[in-house]
């Protein structure tokens, strides 16, 4: 369940609240057991069923790699949710191909509320401790509110585990994963795979990047101070 703090009026019906809202902000459809009133995309809850096009919502999709298109793939994820995990193992901070989308992911993130938990998690690649913490500190707070921080964490292959690879979206909710990268490619005409992942992959991969279950050794975790840089 979604809230997005649309307006509703107690003093009148349900019905009318929602054709109000429809017309204003339309929804994707509306499900009630009888279309008492004109309202487009109108789903009957008595006949419901996985092959109406309005219900049978794709679980994957191909997108482009612009920085825009990568973000509102997890839009609504990102503006119910409390707590937010991206992960990108090649994240570089001082390229703007990153940037862009992990701003625009931030700006969801904050839409209908300031979440409670926002992190980070890359792969370390043997880069220098100094450089890596300049180059967050000077690029990451122009992404990030005043006053809010984002902590970001560098991990690497246990000896016997998996190495970071995979690019995800994960919240307390579920998770998106993107297959080609969140990155912003430099021109036109490439795309990646997104797909919604299932709860048992969510499950697993939520607890990858929790510091208690955490599938990888922990390299150093920064926290960096949104539009005040140098600060953390």
């Amino acid at each position: 369940m979604a809230r997005l703090n649309r307006p509703y009026d107690p003093e009148i019906n349900w019905i009318i609240n929602v054709k109000t809202q429809h017309a204003q902000n339309p929804f994707h459809a509306v499900i009630a057991r009888q279309n008492d009133v004109d309202i487009e995309n109108f789903l009957d809850m008595d006949e419901l069923d996985a092959s109406h096009l309005l219900w049978n919502i794709p679980k994957e999709q191909v997108v482009p790699r612009r920085a825009w298109n990568l973000a509102c793939c997890a839009r609504l994820l990102l503006q119910i949710s409390r707590e937010i995990i991206i992960v990108d193992p090649h994240f570089d901070p001082d390229k703007s191909r990153f940037l862009e989308t992990f701003s625009h992911m931030v700006t969801f993130a904050f839409e209908q509320h300031a979440p409670n938990r926002l992190e980070l998690h890359v792969e370390d690649k043997g880069q220098d401790d100094d450089w890596w913490h300049e180059k967050c500190r000077k690029y990451l707070p122009d992404c990030l509110p005043v006053d809010f921080s984002v902590a970001v964490y560098r991990w690497r292959k246990k000896p016997d585990g998996d190495k970071p690879h995979a690019r995800y979206v994960l919240t307390e909710l579920g998770g998106i994963r993107y297959d080609y990268g969140l990155d912003e490619w430099e021109g036109d005409g490439q795309t990646t795979d997104v797909s919604l992942l299932s709860h048992s992959v969510y499950e697993q991969r939520w607890c990858d990047y929790q510091k208690e279950t955490a599938a990888y050794t922990l390299i150093d975790h920064l926290s960096v101070l949104g539009g005040m840089k140098n600060r953390h």
